[in-house]
Protein backbone atom coordinates (compact mmCIF):
# COMPACT_ATOMS: atom_id res chain seq x y z
CA UNK A 1 0.00 0.00 0.00
CA UNK A 2 1.25 3.47 -0.96
CA UNK A 3 0.38 6.21 1.51
CA UNK A 4 0.61 10.00 1.33
CA UNK A 5 0.58 12.26 4.39
CA UNK A 6 -0.01 15.97 3.80
CA UNK A 7 0.95 17.92 6.89
CA UNK A 8 3.91 17.45 9.21
CA UNK A 9 2.56 18.39 12.61
CA UNK A 10 2.43 16.12 15.66
CA UNK A 11 -0.57 14.11 14.44
CA UNK A 12 0.86 13.63 10.95
CA UNK A 13 4.27 12.69 12.32
CA UNK A 14 2.83 10.12 14.71
CA UNK A 15 0.60 8.70 11.97
CA UNK A 16 3.70 8.23 9.82
CA UNK A 17 5.59 6.50 12.64
CA UNK A 18 2.62 4.25 13.41
CA UNK A 19 2.00 3.35 9.76
CA UNK A 20 5.59 2.25 9.23
CA UNK A 21 5.14 -0.49 11.83
CA UNK A 22 2.81 -2.21 9.37
CA UNK A 23 4.49 -4.36 6.71
CA UNK A 24 1.58 -3.71 4.34
CA UNK A 25 2.85 -0.16 3.89
CA UNK A 26 5.12 -0.41 0.84
CA UNK A 27 5.87 3.29 0.52
CA UNK A 28 5.24 6.41 2.57
CA UNK A 29 5.42 9.90 1.09
CA UNK A 30 5.25 13.00 3.27
CA UNK A 31 4.36 16.28 1.58
CA UNK A 32 4.27 19.77 3.02
CA UNK A 33 4.88 23.40 2.22
CA UNK A 34 8.11 23.48 4.26
CA UNK A 35 10.52 21.08 2.52
CA UNK A 36 13.22 21.53 5.17
CA UNK A 37 10.81 20.42 7.89
CA UNK A 38 9.42 17.46 5.94
CA UNK A 39 12.95 16.36 5.02
CA UNK A 40 13.98 16.45 8.67
CA UNK A 41 10.95 14.39 9.71
CA UNK A 42 11.63 11.86 6.95
CA UNK A 43 15.23 11.45 8.03
CA UNK A 44 14.11 10.95 11.61
CA UNK A 45 11.69 8.24 10.42
CA UNK A 46 14.44 6.59 8.35
CA UNK A 47 16.55 6.35 11.50
CA UNK A 48 13.66 4.50 13.15
CA UNK A 49 12.91 2.37 10.06
CA UNK A 50 16.12 2.21 7.97
CA UNK A 51 14.74 -0.44 5.60
CA UNK A 52 11.46 1.28 4.78
CA UNK A 53 10.70 3.31 1.65
CA UNK A 54 10.14 6.87 2.91
CA UNK A 55 10.17 9.96 0.72
CA UNK A 56 9.52 13.68 1.10
CA UNK A 57 8.33 16.07 -1.58
CA UNK A 58 6.79 19.48 -1.96
CA UNK A 59 3.07 19.38 -2.58
CA UNK A 60 3.42 20.63 -6.14
CA UNK A 61 5.84 17.78 -6.97
CA UNK A 62 3.66 14.83 -5.99
CA UNK A 63 3.23 12.79 -9.17
CA UNK A 64 2.06 9.37 -7.98
CA UNK A 65 -1.25 7.65 -7.26
CA UNK A 66 -1.90 6.53 -3.67
CA UNK A 67 -4.07 3.98 -1.89
CA UNK A 68 -4.51 6.12 1.23
CA UNK A 69 -4.01 9.81 1.97
CA UNK A 70 -4.04 11.47 5.39
CA UNK A 71 -4.75 15.20 5.48
CA UNK A 72 -3.23 16.46 8.72
CA UNK A 73 -2.15 19.98 7.74
CA UNK A 74 -3.08 23.05 9.76
CA UNK A 75 -2.99 26.77 9.10
CA UNK A 76 -3.86 27.64 12.70
CA UNK A 77 -1.18 29.27 14.86
CA UNK A 78 -1.76 28.38 18.50
CA UNK A 79 -2.04 31.06 21.14
CA UNK A 80 -3.34 30.94 24.73
CA UNK A 81 -6.65 32.53 23.70
CA UNK A 82 -7.67 29.68 21.39
CA UNK A 83 -10.54 27.53 22.60
CA UNK A 84 -11.96 24.15 21.63
CA UNK A 85 -14.53 25.49 19.17
CA UNK A 86 -12.27 27.96 17.37
CA UNK A 87 -11.85 25.57 14.45
CA UNK A 88 -13.54 28.03 12.08
CA UNK A 89 -10.58 30.39 12.48
CA UNK A 90 -8.62 28.22 10.05
CA UNK A 91 -11.56 26.95 7.99
CA UNK A 92 -11.24 29.31 5.03
CA UNK A 93 -7.46 28.91 4.82
CA UNK A 94 -7.74 25.12 5.05
CA UNK A 95 -10.34 25.06 2.27
CA UNK A 96 -7.80 27.00 0.22
CA UNK A 97 -5.23 24.27 0.91
CA UNK A 98 -7.70 21.65 -0.38
CA UNK A 99 -8.03 23.64 -3.60
CA UNK A 100 -4.24 23.66 -3.91
CA UNK A 101 -4.09 19.89 -3.35
CA UNK A 102 -6.61 19.29 -6.11
CA UNK A 103 -4.75 21.66 -8.44
CA UNK A 104 -1.32 20.13 -7.75
CA UNK A 105 -2.27 16.46 -7.44
CA UNK A 106 -5.96 15.82 -8.05
CA UNK A 107 -8.18 14.10 -5.50
CA UNK A 108 -8.82 11.22 -7.90
CA UNK A 109 -5.22 10.08 -7.28
CA UNK A 110 -5.40 10.07 -3.48
CA UNK A 111 -7.30 6.83 -2.82
CA UNK A 112 -9.15 6.69 0.51
CA UNK A 113 -8.86 10.06 2.25
CA UNK A 114 -8.77 10.49 6.02
CA UNK A 115 -9.39 14.11 7.02
CA UNK A 116 -7.71 15.05 10.31
CA UNK A 117 -7.44 18.79 9.60
CA UNK A 118 -10.12 20.99 11.15
CA UNK A 119 -12.93 21.77 10.88
CA UNK A 120 -13.23 18.08 10.03
CA UNK A 121 -16.88 17.93 9.01
CA UNK A 122 -16.72 21.03 6.82
CA UNK A 123 -13.54 19.90 5.03
CA UNK A 124 -14.92 16.38 4.53
CA UNK A 125 -18.13 17.87 3.13
CA UNK A 126 -16.10 20.06 0.78
CA UNK A 127 -14.07 17.16 -0.62
CA UNK A 128 -17.04 14.80 -0.93
CA UNK A 129 -19.36 17.31 -2.59
CA UNK A 130 -17.02 19.36 -4.78
CA UNK A 131 -14.98 16.46 -6.15
CA UNK A 132 -17.59 13.71 -5.65
CA UNK A 133 -15.29 11.62 -3.48
CA UNK A 134 -17.16 8.68 -1.95
CA UNK A 135 -14.11 7.30 -0.14
CA UNK A 136 -13.45 10.18 2.26
CA UNK A 137 -13.80 9.99 6.04
CA UNK A 138 -13.41 12.57 8.80
CA UNK A 139 -11.45 11.77 11.95
CA UNK A 140 -12.45 13.17 15.34
CA UNK A 141 -15.72 11.66 16.57
CA UNK A 142 -14.04 8.68 18.21
CA UNK A 143 -11.92 10.90 20.46
CA UNK A 144 -15.06 12.91 21.28
CA UNK A 145 -16.56 9.63 22.51
CA UNK A 146 -13.65 9.06 24.87
CA UNK A 147 -14.05 12.55 26.31
CA UNK A 148 -17.81 12.18 26.65
CA UNK A 149 -17.43 8.77 28.29
CA UNK A 150 -15.31 10.25 31.06
CA UNK A 151 -17.97 12.88 31.77
CA UNK A 152 -20.92 10.46 31.65
CA UNK A 153 -19.17 8.05 34.00
CA UNK A 154 -18.46 10.87 36.42
CA UNK A 155 -21.99 12.29 36.33
CA UNK A 156 -23.86 8.99 36.61
CA UNK A 157 -21.29 7.05 38.65
CA UNK A 158 -20.96 4.42 35.92
CA UNK A 159 -18.09 2.56 34.32
CA UNK A 160 -18.89 2.56 30.60
CA UNK A 161 -15.98 1.69 28.32
CA UNK A 162 -17.32 3.98 25.58
CA UNK A 163 -20.39 6.16 25.14
CA UNK A 164 -21.43 6.20 21.47
CA UNK A 165 -21.83 9.66 19.93
CA UNK A 166 -23.00 11.27 16.71
CA UNK A 167 -22.92 14.83 15.40
CA UNK A 168 -20.38 17.49 14.51
CA UNK A 169 -16.89 16.90 15.85
CA UNK A 170 -16.46 18.91 19.03
CA UNK A 171 -18.94 21.67 18.31
CA UNK A 172 -22.30 19.90 18.50
CA UNK A 173 -21.51 16.39 19.65
CA UNK A 174 -24.46 14.23 20.78
CA UNK A 175 -23.94 11.40 23.28
CA UNK A 176 -26.39 8.59 22.51
CA UNK A 177 -27.71 8.23 26.02
CA UNK A 178 -30.63 6.23 24.62
CA UNK A 179 -28.14 3.41 23.91
CA UNK A 180 -27.39 3.35 27.64
CA UNK A 181 -31.12 3.03 28.46
CA UNK A 182 -31.22 6.63 29.69
CA UNK A 183 -34.18 8.90 28.99
CA UNK A 184 -32.84 12.45 29.31
CA UNK A 185 -33.96 15.95 28.42
CA UNK A 186 -31.93 18.19 26.10
CA UNK A 187 -30.50 20.04 29.10
CA UNK A 188 -28.59 16.93 30.17
CA UNK A 189 -27.01 16.58 26.71
CA UNK A 190 -25.90 20.20 26.92
CA UNK A 191 -24.50 19.68 30.42
CA UNK A 192 -22.43 16.68 29.30
CA UNK A 193 -21.12 18.51 26.26
CA UNK A 194 -20.21 21.59 28.32
CA UNK A 195 -18.23 19.55 30.84
CA UNK A 196 -16.39 17.77 28.05
CA UNK A 197 -15.49 21.10 26.43
CA UNK A 198 -14.23 22.49 29.73
CA UNK A 199 -11.79 19.60 30.18
CA UNK A 200 -10.45 19.83 26.62
CA UNK A 201 -10.22 23.62 26.80
CA UNK A 202 -7.79 23.23 29.71
CA UNK A 203 -5.43 21.32 27.42
CA UNK A 204 -5.72 23.89 24.64
CA UNK A 205 -5.27 26.95 26.87
CA UNK A 206 -2.41 25.56 28.96
CA UNK A 207 -0.49 23.46 26.44
CA UNK A 208 -1.57 23.34 22.80
CA UNK A 209 -3.87 21.40 20.51
CA UNK A 210 -4.58 17.93 22.06
CA UNK A 211 -2.23 15.20 20.84
CA UNK A 212 -2.20 12.04 22.96
CA UNK A 213 -5.95 11.47 22.92
CA UNK A 214 -6.27 11.73 19.12
CA UNK A 215 -3.15 9.59 18.55
CA UNK A 216 -4.67 6.57 20.27
CA UNK A 217 -7.78 6.74 18.09
CA UNK A 218 -6.28 7.51 14.70
CA UNK A 219 -4.13 4.39 14.97
CA UNK A 220 -7.29 2.26 15.19
CA UNK A 221 -8.80 3.91 12.11
CA UNK A 222 -5.65 3.58 10.00
CA UNK A 223 -5.12 -0.06 10.98
CA UNK A 224 -8.70 -0.83 9.95
CA UNK A 225 -8.08 0.57 6.48
CA UNK A 226 -4.60 -0.87 5.94
CA UNK A 227 -5.34 -4.33 7.34
CA UNK A 228 -8.61 -4.47 5.38
CA UNK A 229 -10.64 -5.11 8.50
CA UNK A 230 -14.44 -5.17 8.78
CA UNK A 231 -15.76 -3.20 11.76
CA UNK A 232 -17.68 -0.11 12.80
CA UNK A 233 -15.76 3.06 13.75
CA UNK A 234 -17.19 6.44 14.74
CA UNK A 235 -16.12 9.02 12.15
CA UNK A 236 -17.29 11.81 9.85
CA UNK A 237 -19.41 10.31 7.07
CA UNK A 238 -20.83 12.12 4.02
CA UNK A 239 -24.58 11.63 3.68
CA UNK A 240 -25.48 11.12 0.04
CA UNK A 241 -28.76 9.53 1.03
CA UNK A 242 -31.12 11.27 3.49
CA UNK A 243 -30.94 10.46 7.20
CA UNK A 244 -33.82 11.99 9.16
CA UNK A 245 -34.39 14.09 6.05
CA UNK A 246 -30.82 15.43 6.01
CA UNK A 247 -28.23 14.85 3.27
CA UNK A 248 -25.36 16.51 1.41
CA UNK A 249 -23.24 16.94 4.53
CA UNK A 250 -20.49 15.08 6.39
CA UNK A 251 -21.26 14.44 10.04
CA UNK A 252 -20.14 12.06 12.78
CA UNK A 253 -21.81 8.63 12.65
CA UNK A 254 -20.93 4.99 13.33
CA UNK A 255 -19.28 4.15 10.01
CA UNK A 256 -19.21 0.61 8.68
CA UNK A 257 -15.97 -0.63 7.07
CA UNK A 258 -16.01 -3.72 4.86
CA UNK A 259 -12.50 -5.11 4.33
CA UNK A 260 -11.05 -1.66 4.92
CA UNK A 261 -13.46 0.14 2.59
CA UNK A 262 -16.09 2.68 3.67
CA UNK A 263 -19.37 0.81 3.28
CA UNK A 264 -22.04 3.01 4.89
CA UNK A 265 -23.24 3.94 8.35
CA UNK A 266 -24.75 1.81 11.12
CA UNK A 267 -26.81 4.25 13.17
CA UNK A 268 -29.04 2.42 15.66
CA UNK A 269 -32.50 3.59 16.66
CA UNK A 270 -32.16 6.79 18.69
CA UNK A 271 -34.49 8.92 20.80
CA UNK A 272 -36.59 11.83 19.55
CA UNK A 273 -34.39 14.26 21.50
CA UNK A 274 -31.25 12.85 19.86
CA UNK A 275 -32.91 13.04 16.45
CA UNK A 276 -33.69 16.72 16.95
CA UNK A 277 -30.16 17.40 18.20
CA UNK A 278 -28.79 15.60 15.14
CA UNK A 279 -30.81 17.83 12.82
CA UNK A 280 -29.54 20.91 14.70
CA UNK A 281 -25.99 19.64 14.31
CA UNK A 282 -26.47 19.17 10.57
CA UNK A 283 -27.88 22.67 10.23
CA UNK A 284 -24.93 24.12 12.16
CA UNK A 285 -22.47 22.50 9.74
CA UNK A 286 -24.47 23.60 6.71
CA UNK A 287 -24.74 27.20 7.90
CA UNK A 288 -21.00 27.49 8.44
CA UNK A 289 -20.28 25.66 5.20
CA UNK A 290 -22.51 28.00 3.20
CA UNK A 291 -20.91 31.02 4.87
CA UNK A 292 -17.44 29.79 3.90
CA UNK A 293 -18.12 28.28 0.49
CA UNK A 294 -21.37 29.88 -0.66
Amino acid sequence: MKILIIGTGKIGGYAAYSLLKNDRVEKLVIAGSNLLKTSGICQDLRDAYPKRNIETVQLSQVNETFDLTILSFSTLKWNPGIDINDRLIEAKANIGVLDEINKDIGFERLGTIVVVSNPVDILTTYIASKWEKANVIGFGLSIDEKRITRVVNDLFKKDYSRVPCIGEHGVSIIPLLSQLQMDCEEAMYDKIKKRSFEATSTIIRNVSIPVYGPLSEIEVLLETIINEESKVISAGYFLNDPLFGESGVAIGLPVRFDKGKIAGHDLPEISMTETQLFKKSVNHIKQNYNTLVG
